[in-house]
Protein backbone atom coordinates (compact mmCIF):
# COMPACT_ATOMS: atom_id res chain seq x y z
CA UNK A 1 0.00 0.00 0.00
CA UNK A 2 1.03 3.62 -0.99
CA UNK A 3 0.81 6.15 1.94
CA UNK A 4 0.23 9.74 1.99
CA UNK A 5 1.19 11.66 4.96
CA UNK A 6 0.46 15.50 4.86
CA UNK A 7 1.74 18.05 5.91
CA UNK A 8 4.90 18.57 8.50
CA UNK A 9 4.23 20.65 11.62
CA UNK A 10 6.95 19.93 13.94
CA UNK A 11 8.37 17.74 11.57
CA UNK A 12 6.00 15.40 12.64
CA UNK A 13 4.86 14.06 9.21
CA UNK A 14 8.56 13.65 8.53
CA UNK A 15 9.09 11.18 11.77
CA UNK A 16 6.24 9.59 10.99
CA UNK A 17 6.85 8.62 6.79
CA UNK A 18 10.33 7.56 8.50
CA UNK A 19 9.57 5.38 11.12
CA UNK A 20 6.72 3.74 8.99
CA UNK A 21 9.29 3.41 6.04
CA UNK A 22 11.50 1.23 8.69
CA UNK A 23 8.36 -0.68 9.33
CA UNK A 24 8.53 -1.70 5.54
CA UNK A 25 5.57 0.34 4.00
CA UNK A 26 5.64 2.51 0.97
CA UNK A 27 5.04 5.58 2.96
CA UNK A 28 5.86 9.46 1.37
CA UNK A 29 5.54 13.10 2.73
CA UNK A 30 3.34 15.51 0.89
CA UNK A 31 4.62 18.77 2.28
CA UNK A 32 2.20 22.14 2.34
CA UNK A 33 3.53 25.11 0.42
CA UNK A 34 4.31 27.06 3.51
CA UNK A 35 5.51 24.00 5.54
CA UNK A 36 9.00 24.97 6.71
CA UNK A 37 9.15 28.79 5.56
CA UNK A 38 8.74 31.77 7.76
CA UNK A 39 8.05 31.03 11.52
CA UNK A 40 8.20 27.26 10.94
CA UNK A 41 11.72 27.85 8.82
CA UNK A 42 13.65 25.38 11.42
CA UNK A 43 10.78 22.12 10.69
CA UNK A 44 12.57 21.49 6.99
CA UNK A 45 12.81 17.68 6.99
CA UNK A 46 16.32 18.03 6.02
CA UNK A 47 17.12 19.67 9.75
CA UNK A 48 15.63 16.64 10.73
CA UNK A 49 18.17 14.06 9.44
CA UNK A 50 22.20 14.19 9.24
CA UNK A 51 21.47 11.67 6.28
CA UNK A 52 18.72 13.56 4.48
CA UNK A 53 19.59 11.85 1.07
CA UNK A 54 18.64 8.48 2.46
CA UNK A 55 15.02 10.02 2.94
CA UNK A 56 14.90 12.81 -0.25
CA UNK A 57 13.48 10.89 -2.68
CA UNK A 58 9.80 10.47 -0.30
CA UNK A 59 9.30 13.63 0.13
CA UNK A 60 7.03 15.48 -2.06
CA UNK A 61 6.25 19.76 -2.45
CA UNK A 62 2.45 20.48 -3.10
CA UNK A 63 1.03 23.16 -4.17
CA UNK A 64 -1.90 23.30 -1.43
CA UNK A 65 -1.33 25.91 1.22
CA UNK A 66 -1.81 24.92 4.70
CA UNK A 67 -4.74 27.68 5.68
CA UNK A 68 -8.45 29.78 5.96
CA UNK A 69 -8.20 29.99 2.28
CA UNK A 70 -7.21 26.26 1.17
CA UNK A 71 -9.99 25.46 3.82
CA UNK A 72 -12.89 27.45 2.49
CA UNK A 73 -14.60 26.53 -0.65
CA UNK A 74 -12.86 27.88 -3.84
CA UNK A 75 -15.65 31.25 -4.77
CA UNK A 76 -15.21 32.53 -1.42
CA UNK A 77 -11.23 32.06 -1.41
CA UNK A 78 -11.50 33.87 -4.86
CA UNK A 79 -13.37 36.82 -3.20
CA UNK A 80 -11.61 36.82 -0.39
CA UNK A 81 -8.39 37.05 -2.68
CA UNK A 82 -9.62 40.08 -5.01
CA UNK A 83 -10.32 41.60 -1.47
CA UNK A 84 -6.88 40.62 -0.14
CA UNK A 85 -5.09 41.52 -3.70
CA UNK A 86 -6.51 45.20 -3.56
CA UNK A 87 -6.21 45.44 0.24
CA UNK A 88 -2.20 43.87 0.25
CA UNK A 89 -0.95 46.58 -3.17
CA UNK A 90 -2.50 49.50 -0.95
CA UNK A 91 0.47 48.65 1.30
CA UNK A 92 2.93 47.76 -1.07
CA UNK A 93 2.77 43.92 0.21
CA UNK A 94 3.44 40.57 -1.83
CA UNK A 95 0.69 38.46 -2.48
CA UNK A 96 0.71 34.93 -1.13
CA UNK A 97 0.17 32.08 -4.28
CA UNK A 98 -2.32 29.63 -4.92
CA UNK A 99 -4.48 30.84 -2.45
CA UNK A 100 -7.67 29.91 -4.58
CA UNK A 101 -7.27 26.32 -5.80
CA UNK A 102 -10.11 24.95 -7.31
CA UNK A 103 -11.25 21.17 -5.61
CA UNK A 104 -9.77 19.60 -9.32
CA UNK A 105 -6.40 21.41 -8.56
CA UNK A 106 -6.65 19.82 -5.10
CA UNK A 107 -7.20 16.30 -6.39
CA UNK A 108 -4.66 15.88 -8.62
CA UNK A 109 -2.49 17.65 -5.86
CA UNK A 110 -3.13 14.35 -3.91
CA UNK A 111 -3.71 11.77 -6.82
CA UNK A 112 -1.99 8.42 -6.53
CA UNK A 113 -1.89 6.92 -3.14
CA UNK A 114 -4.19 4.23 -1.33
CA UNK A 115 -4.29 6.10 1.84
CA UNK A 116 -4.11 9.49 3.18
CA UNK A 117 -3.04 10.28 6.59
CA UNK A 118 -3.21 14.62 7.10
CA UNK A 119 -3.08 17.15 9.95
CA UNK A 120 -3.87 20.91 9.56
CA UNK A 121 -6.10 21.99 7.11
CA UNK A 122 -6.52 18.26 5.87
CA UNK A 123 -9.86 17.52 6.76
CA UNK A 124 -11.50 20.69 5.18
CA UNK A 125 -9.35 19.98 1.94
CA UNK A 126 -10.57 16.26 1.65
CA UNK A 127 -14.53 17.40 2.37
CA UNK A 128 -13.85 20.03 -0.80
CA UNK A 129 -12.32 16.89 -2.87
CA UNK A 130 -15.22 14.16 -1.60
CA UNK A 131 -12.15 12.10 -1.00
CA UNK A 132 -11.78 9.96 2.29
CA UNK A 133 -9.08 10.86 4.90
CA UNK A 134 -8.09 7.65 6.09
CA UNK A 135 -6.81 9.33 9.56
CA UNK A 136 -6.70 13.10 10.89
CA UNK A 137 -4.72 14.01 13.67
CA UNK A 138 -4.65 17.90 15.24
CA UNK A 139 -1.57 19.76 16.01
CA UNK A 140 -3.09 22.70 17.90
CA UNK A 141 -4.47 22.39 20.96
CA UNK A 142 -8.45 22.50 20.55
CA UNK A 143 -8.18 21.76 16.32
CA UNK A 144 -7.01 23.59 13.88
CA UNK A 145 -8.64 25.64 12.29
CA UNK A 146 -11.64 24.62 13.94
CA UNK A 147 -11.55 25.58 18.31
CA UNK A 148 -8.26 26.71 18.58
CA UNK A 149 -8.17 29.42 20.62
CA UNK A 150 -5.55 31.84 19.00
CA UNK A 151 -7.99 31.60 16.06
CA UNK A 152 -11.40 31.67 17.43
CA UNK A 153 -10.13 34.63 20.38
CA UNK A 154 -9.35 36.88 17.33
CA UNK A 155 -12.87 36.32 15.06
CA UNK A 156 -14.99 39.10 16.82
CA UNK A 157 -12.15 41.34 15.95
CA UNK A 158 -11.75 40.88 12.60
CA UNK A 159 -13.14 42.77 9.20
CA UNK A 160 -16.77 41.03 8.11
CA UNK A 161 -15.18 39.64 4.90
CA UNK A 162 -12.57 37.80 6.34
CA UNK A 163 -15.15 36.18 9.26
CA UNK A 164 -17.13 35.02 6.55
CA UNK A 165 -14.27 33.64 4.65
CA UNK A 166 -12.82 31.78 8.40
CA UNK A 167 -16.70 30.80 9.52
CA UNK A 168 -16.71 28.77 6.22
CA UNK A 169 -13.45 26.93 6.40
CA UNK A 170 -14.27 25.91 9.90
CA UNK A 171 -17.44 24.47 8.66
CA UNK A 172 -15.73 23.05 5.68
CA UNK A 173 -13.04 21.66 8.46
CA UNK A 174 -15.86 20.35 10.76
CA UNK A 175 -17.66 18.35 7.96
CA UNK A 176 -14.36 17.04 6.90
CA UNK A 177 -13.31 16.02 10.60
CA UNK A 178 -16.33 14.52 11.38
CA UNK A 179 -15.73 12.49 7.56
CA UNK A 180 -12.47 11.13 8.36
CA UNK A 181 -12.19 7.27 9.37
CA UNK A 182 -10.14 7.97 11.89
CA UNK A 183 -9.20 10.56 14.51
CA UNK A 184 -5.91 10.39 16.64
CA UNK A 185 -5.84 12.64 19.56
CA UNK A 186 -4.41 12.45 22.79
CA UNK A 187 -4.32 16.06 24.28
CA UNK A 188 -7.36 15.48 26.71
CA UNK A 189 -8.03 18.94 27.40
CA UNK A 190 -9.49 21.39 25.31
CA UNK A 191 -8.68 19.79 22.39
CA UNK A 192 -10.28 16.36 23.50
CA UNK A 193 -13.58 18.94 24.64
CA UNK A 194 -13.68 20.17 20.89
CA UNK A 195 -13.97 16.59 19.15
CA UNK A 196 -16.56 16.09 21.71
CA UNK A 197 -18.01 18.89 21.06
CA UNK A 198 -19.26 18.05 17.67
CA UNK A 199 -19.49 14.06 18.22
CA UNK A 200 -16.11 12.79 16.54
CA UNK A 201 -14.86 10.17 18.70
CA UNK A 202 -11.03 9.81 18.14
CA UNK A 203 -8.16 6.76 19.39
CA UNK A 204 -6.90 7.84 22.53
CA UNK A 205 -3.01 7.71 21.52
CA UNK A 206 0.16 9.77 20.95
CA UNK A 207 1.94 10.91 17.49
CA UNK A 208 5.44 9.07 17.02
CA UNK A 209 6.45 12.58 16.25
CA UNK A 210 9.99 12.23 17.46
CA UNK A 211 12.37 9.95 15.32
CA UNK A 212 15.61 8.93 16.83
CA UNK A 213 18.22 8.19 14.15
CA UNK A 214 20.01 5.15 14.68
CA UNK A 215 23.71 4.97 15.53
CA UNK A 216 23.35 8.72 14.19
CA UNK A 217 26.77 9.87 14.90
CA UNK A 218 27.19 13.59 13.08
CA UNK A 219 30.72 14.94 12.92
CA UNK A 220 31.57 17.71 14.55
CA UNK A 221 32.73 19.79 11.33
CA UNK A 222 28.82 19.21 10.61
CA UNK A 223 27.89 21.80 13.41
CA UNK A 224 26.77 25.25 12.83
CA UNK A 225 28.19 27.71 14.64
CA UNK A 226 25.45 28.26 16.92
CA UNK A 227 25.54 25.02 18.07
CA UNK A 228 29.62 25.14 18.46
CA UNK A 229 29.45 28.15 20.80
CA UNK A 230 26.71 26.50 22.98
CA UNK A 231 28.22 23.58 23.29
CA UNK A 232 31.67 25.49 24.16
CA UNK A 233 29.58 27.48 26.76
CA UNK A 234 27.93 24.66 28.39
CA UNK A 235 30.52 21.90 28.59
CA UNK A 236 32.66 24.49 31.35
CA UNK A 237 29.23 24.38 33.15
CA UNK A 238 28.17 21.72 35.84
CA UNK A 239 24.45 22.11 35.60
CA UNK A 240 22.71 23.19 33.00
CA UNK A 241 18.85 23.41 32.65
CA UNK A 242 17.67 23.35 28.72
CA UNK A 243 14.02 24.40 27.55
CA UNK A 244 13.56 24.43 24.23
CA UNK A 245 9.62 25.32 24.16
CA UNK A 246 8.37 28.76 22.93
CA UNK A 247 8.54 32.01 25.69
CA UNK A 248 4.16 32.25 25.96
CA UNK A 249 3.01 34.21 29.39
CA UNK A 250 2.42 37.23 28.95
CA UNK A 251 -1.25 37.95 27.51
CA UNK A 252 -1.55 39.68 24.20
CA UNK A 253 -4.87 41.23 24.91
CA UNK A 254 -7.22 39.03 22.41
CA UNK A 255 -7.92 36.67 25.48
CA UNK A 256 -10.45 36.53 27.95
CA UNK A 257 -8.71 35.24 31.39
CA UNK A 258 -9.61 31.75 31.38
CA UNK A 259 -8.59 31.61 27.66
CA UNK A 260 -5.26 32.73 28.29
CA UNK A 261 -5.06 30.31 31.35
CA UNK A 262 -5.34 27.43 28.68
CA UNK A 263 -3.09 29.39 26.39
CA UNK A 264 -0.18 30.32 28.28
CA UNK A 265 2.67 28.57 29.03
CA UNK A 266 3.69 30.15 32.00
CA UNK A 267 7.11 30.13 30.53
CA UNK A 268 8.27 32.94 33.73
CA UNK A 269 7.83 30.35 36.12
CA UNK A 270 11.02 28.44 34.48
CA UNK A 271 13.00 31.76 35.22
CA UNK A 272 11.44 32.62 38.40
CA UNK A 273 12.48 29.12 40.06
CA UNK A 274 16.07 29.04 38.38
CA UNK A 275 16.76 32.63 40.06
CA UNK A 276 15.54 30.83 43.01
CA UNK A 277 17.80 28.14 42.65
CA UNK A 278 20.57 30.26 42.04
CA UNK A 279 20.00 32.26 45.35
CA UNK A 280 19.79 29.14 46.92
CA UNK A 281 22.92 27.34 46.01
CA UNK A 282 25.37 30.68 44.69
CA UNK A 283 28.48 28.60 44.76
CA UNK A 284 27.53 26.10 42.51
CA UNK A 285 27.98 26.71 38.54
CA UNK A 286 24.41 26.82 37.22
CA UNK A 287 23.45 27.74 33.53
CA UNK A 288 19.51 28.43 32.04
CA UNK A 289 20.09 27.99 28.28
CA UNK A 290 16.37 28.81 26.56
CA UNK A 291 15.40 29.49 23.09
CA UNK A 292 15.29 32.71 21.08
CA UNK A 293 11.61 31.42 20.26
CA UNK A 294 8.37 32.65 20.72
CA UNK A 295 6.34 35.72 21.05
CA UNK A 296 7.54 36.52 24.61
CA UNK A 297 11.61 36.40 24.17
CA UNK A 298 11.46 39.79 25.60
CA UNK A 299 9.52 39.99 27.90
CA UNK A 300 11.75 36.58 29.29
CA UNK A 301 15.03 39.24 28.62
CA UNK A 302 13.76 41.41 30.93
CA UNK A 303 12.54 39.42 33.72
CA UNK A 304 15.75 37.30 34.44
CA UNK A 305 17.48 40.62 33.99
CA UNK A 306 14.90 41.80 36.81
CA UNK A 307 15.61 39.09 38.91
CA UNK A 308 19.42 39.85 38.58
CA UNK A 309 20.33 36.01 37.39
CA UNK A 310 20.41 37.08 33.36
CA UNK A 311 24.69 36.09 33.48
CA UNK A 312 23.34 32.99 34.24
CA UNK A 313 21.29 32.82 31.15
CA UNK A 314 22.07 31.66 27.84
CA UNK A 315 19.61 32.65 24.67
CA UNK A 316 20.49 29.96 22.03
CA UNK A 317 18.55 30.84 18.43
CA UNK A 318 16.26 28.09 17.16
CA UNK A 319 18.11 25.32 16.16
CA UNK A 320 17.38 22.54 14.09
CA UNK A 321 16.01 19.08 15.87
CA UNK A 322 19.06 17.15 14.83
CA UNK A 323 21.14 19.86 16.39
CA UNK A 324 18.60 19.97 19.36
CA UNK A 325 19.37 16.15 20.06
CA UNK A 326 23.36 16.71 20.17
CA UNK A 327 22.72 19.73 22.47
CA UNK A 328 20.42 18.12 25.08
CA UNK A 329 23.15 15.45 25.24
CA UNK A 330 25.23 17.91 27.26
CA UNK A 331 22.64 18.91 29.61
CA UNK A 332 21.13 18.03 33.22
CA UNK A 333 17.42 18.48 32.96
CA UNK A 334 15.12 19.93 29.93
CA UNK A 335 11.84 21.90 31.22
CA UNK A 336 9.11 21.89 29.46
CA UNK A 337 5.92 23.71 29.76
CA UNK A 338 3.65 24.43 32.86
CA UNK A 339 0.39 24.86 31.26
CA UNK A 340 -2.47 25.26 34.37
CA UNK A 341 -4.84 22.94 32.52
CA UNK A 342 -6.23 19.60 33.48
CA UNK A 343 -4.92 16.31 31.77
CA UNK A 344 -3.06 18.17 28.84
CA UNK A 345 0.12 16.20 28.39
CA UNK A 346 3.72 17.51 26.48
CA UNK A 347 4.05 18.24 23.09
CA UNK A 348 7.62 17.95 20.38
CA UNK A 349 9.96 19.39 23.56
CA UNK A 350 8.69 16.72 25.94
CA UNK A 351 8.99 13.66 23.66
CA UNK A 352 12.32 15.28 23.27
CA UNK A 353 13.64 15.29 26.52
CA UNK A 354 12.72 11.63 27.12
CA UNK A 355 13.75 10.59 23.53
CA UNK A 356 17.13 12.25 25.05
CA UNK A 357 17.01 9.88 28.55
CA UNK A 358 16.76 13.34 30.39
CA UNK A 359 14.79 14.23 33.12
CA UNK A 360 11.70 16.34 32.14
CA UNK A 361 10.01 18.77 34.21
CA UNK A 362 6.74 19.20 32.59
CA UNK A 363 3.10 20.32 33.69
CA UNK A 364 1.23 17.11 34.56
CA UNK A 365 -2.00 17.50 35.97
CA UNK A 366 -3.66 14.17 36.18
CA UNK A 367 -5.27 12.40 39.27
CA UNK A 368 -3.63 9.15 40.84
CA UNK A 369 -3.65 6.49 38.45
CA UNK A 370 -6.07 8.88 35.65
CA UNK A 371 -2.92 8.43 33.02
CA UNK A 372 -2.95 4.94 33.41
CA UNK A 373 -6.43 4.64 33.09
CA UNK A 374 -7.09 6.97 29.90
CA UNK A 375 -4.40 5.85 27.99
CA UNK A 376 -3.81 2.53 28.83
CA UNK A 377 0.08 2.55 29.69
CA UNK A 378 2.54 3.00 32.41
CA UNK A 379 3.01 7.53 33.26
CA UNK A 380 6.48 8.47 32.76
CA UNK A 381 8.75 9.63 34.76
CA UNK A 382 7.69 13.15 34.09
CA UNK A 383 8.75 15.53 37.10
CA UNK A 384 5.23 17.01 37.13
CA UNK A 385 4.44 20.58 38.04
CA UNK A 386 1.11 21.97 39.16
CA UNK A 387 2.04 24.84 40.72
CA UNK A 388 4.90 27.19 40.34
CA UNK A 389 6.67 26.20 43.39
CA UNK A 390 7.16 22.97 41.87
CA UNK A 391 9.85 23.79 39.45
CA UNK A 392 12.22 25.13 41.72
CA UNK A 393 11.67 22.14 44.36
CA UNK A 394 12.66 19.69 41.00
CA UNK A 395 15.55 21.88 39.97
CA UNK A 396 16.76 21.95 43.56
CA UNK A 397 16.57 18.04 43.74
CA UNK A 398 18.21 17.37 40.66
CA UNK A 399 20.92 19.64 41.67
CA UNK A 400 21.47 18.23 44.71
CA UNK A 401 20.98 14.17 43.92
CA UNK A 402 22.93 13.34 40.39
CA UNK A 403 21.85 9.60 40.99
CA UNK A 404 18.60 10.18 41.17
CA UNK A 405 18.73 12.79 38.13
CA UNK A 406 20.57 9.74 35.94
CA UNK A 407 18.25 6.97 37.55
CA UNK A 408 14.93 9.23 35.87
CA UNK A 409 16.63 9.93 32.94
CA UNK A 410 17.16 6.72 32.00
CA UNK A 411 14.07 5.37 33.23
CA UNK A 412 12.91 8.11 30.37
CA UNK A 413 14.65 7.10 27.47
CA UNK A 414 13.41 3.38 28.25
CA UNK A 415 9.97 4.92 28.33
CA UNK A 416 10.34 6.10 25.33
CA UNK A 417 11.61 3.64 23.76
CA UNK A 418 8.84 1.33 24.76
CA UNK A 419 5.37 3.17 24.64
CA UNK A 420 6.30 5.88 21.75
CA UNK A 421 8.83 5.07 18.80
CA UNK A 422 8.54 2.79 16.16
CA UNK A 423 5.71 0.38 18.69
CA UNK A 424 3.58 3.51 18.53
CA UNK A 425 3.85 3.91 14.84
CA UNK A 426 2.93 0.45 14.47
CA UNK A 427 -0.08 1.00 15.72
CA UNK A 428 -0.90 3.95 13.18
CA UNK A 429 -0.09 1.68 10.46
CA UNK A 430 -2.62 -0.72 11.47
CA UNK A 431 -5.27 1.50 11.93
CA UNK A 432 -4.72 1.76 8.47
CA UNK A 433 -5.79 -1.72 7.64
CA UNK A 434 -9.00 -2.04 10.40
CA UNK A 435 -12.07 -1.28 9.37
CA UNK A 436 -13.32 2.14 10.67
CA UNK A 437 -16.36 2.55 13.40
CA UNK A 438 -19.41 3.40 11.60
CA UNK A 439 -19.96 6.75 12.85
CA UNK A 440 -22.58 8.12 10.33
CA UNK A 441 -25.41 6.17 8.37
CA UNK A 442 -24.63 6.58 3.67
CA UNK A 443 -27.64 9.05 3.56
CA UNK A 444 -26.26 11.39 6.49
CA UNK A 445 -22.42 11.34 4.61
CA UNK A 446 -23.79 11.55 1.43
CA UNK A 447 -25.52 14.74 2.66
CA UNK A 448 -22.38 15.85 4.14
CA UNK A 449 -20.24 15.38 0.80
CA UNK A 450 -23.07 16.86 -1.25
CA UNK A 451 -23.16 20.40 1.04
Amino acid sequence: MKIAIIGNMNNNGFALMRYFRDLGADAHLLLYANDSIDTLSHFKPEDDAWDYSKWAPYVHQTPIINSIYTGANGVWSSLFYMWLMIARRLRGEQLPKNVALSAGSLRRALDGYDYYIGSGIAPAVFYRCKRPLHIFYPYSTGVEFLGHQVLTSKLPKMSLIKRILINKCIANQKKGVLLAQRVINSELSLTASVLNSIGRDFNRIAVPMVYREPKSNPRCSEYSDLLINALSIIGSVRFVVFSSSRQLWVNPGHFIEEQWKRESKNSDWLIRGFAKLIHARPNQQLLLVLMEYGPDVTASKKLSKELGVDRFVLWVPKLSRKELFVLMREVSVIAGEFKDVDEMIWGGSGWEALASSKPLIHSFRFDKSRYEDLYGIPRPPVLAVTRKEDVYDHLLNMLDNPQSRYDIGKASGDWFNQYNGIGLAKQWLDLLTIAPIEKHSKESTYRMMNG
